[in-house]
């Protein structure tokens, strides 16, 4: 999934709730959020609210995004949850910087939000957000018959071989 913010209206500039149609689709929505600020490109500035991914299919491995704070204020974070659950935090400063979460992987159906600015009053900049699609790896399409290991006694170097037996 990749989100430019290319759809959004860039007219917004008092803090209020924005919502749009993101770039492949999908409601997307933004709480204490302005639109008027840039940095690549158009691009969702929140501050003391949610960016808020539309739920899509297929999981998420990584997520990553590029942020930077505007105006004043200091150095922060901004969590990221996936179904309600803890996934890590989005840094950000008054440097453009680009931050990737490793690892999530959740499979199916996936609700991400992104809130808890760490600063209530830091203005951030979310561009470029992207993220992985996950899905755990399954063995039923093998069983032992089709699991090969050589040579027996095993000295220095162990082969496994996989077949496939759909």
């Amino acid at each position: 999934l990749v989100e430019t913010f290319e759809n959004l209206d860039p007219s917004v500039s008092s803090y209020s709730n924005v919502n749009w149609a993101g770039d492949n689709g999908g409601n997307w929505s933004a709480t204490d959020s302005r639109t008027d600020q840039t940095l690549n490109t158009k691009a969702i500035t929140v501050r003391n609210g949610t960016l808020t991914i539309p739920t899509t299919s297929g999981g998420i491995g990584t997520l990553t995004i590029t942020t930077q704070r505007i105006f004043s204020g200091s150095d922060g974070t901004f969590n990221v949850s996936v179904n309600g659950i803890s996934a890590g935090t989005i840094a950000y400063s008054d440097m453009e910087q680009t931050v990737t979460i490793p690892n999530i992987n959740v499979e199916n159906n996936v609700s991400v939000v992104i809130d808890g600015n760490s600063t209530a009053s830091n203005r951030v900049i979310f561009d470029d957000l992207s993220y992985t699609c996950y899905s755990a790896l399954s063995v039923d399409k093998f069983n032992v018959a089709s699991v090969k290991l050589y040579p027996n006694p095993v000295k220095n170097k162990l082969n496994l071989v996989l077949t496939n037996i759909n």
